[in-house]
């Protein structure tokens, strides 16, 4: 019967599938797709937390960029400090909903790199401090 995952195709499920790791690169486009094979992946490796460190670093700066580029408030620094205080937070909140309340089985930490890895697309909020993206023209 074939795999109806949504990952069925890439490449991304396919290294998966083949017991292979995926490098940050990939395992950052894959969370971009909202591949689940990658997610999964994240979940299981518990070294992938350097990775999902980045990723939230990554998604921290993109903010504050785009807050200096429209002049405001806060900058890259304070972003990136919400962006770490945000996360741990949601997976705090996650975790006491799924285990405590849910009984699921996951741990904290599988919980965090997910998470961490959830915050990709927020990268792509540096796209709005690039001249002429950053406010809607005025008529």
């Amino acid at each position: 019967m074939p795999d109806a995952s949504p990952s069925a195709g890439s490449s991304e499920g396919a290294a998966a599938a083949a017991g292979k790791s995926l490098g940050f690169v990939q395992r950052f486009l894959g969370a971009l797709k909202l591949d689940r094979s990658v997610y999964t992946e994240v979940e299981h490796d518990a070294g992938a937390i350097v990775q999902a460190t980045i990723v939230v670093v990554l998604a921290g700066l993109a903010r504050g960029t785009s807050a200096i580029s429209r002049g405001e408030q806060p900058g890259i620094f304070d972003s990136i400090l919400i962006a770490f205080i945000g996360w741990a937070i949601v997976t705090t909140l996650l975790w006491i909903v799924g285990v405590l309340i849910d009984r699921d089985t996951s741990g904290f930490f599988e919980l965090l790199r997910t998470v961490g890895f959830a915050a990709s697309p927020l990268v792509l909020l540096v796209v709005t401090a690039l001249p002429g993206l950053s406010s809607p023209p005025v008529s």
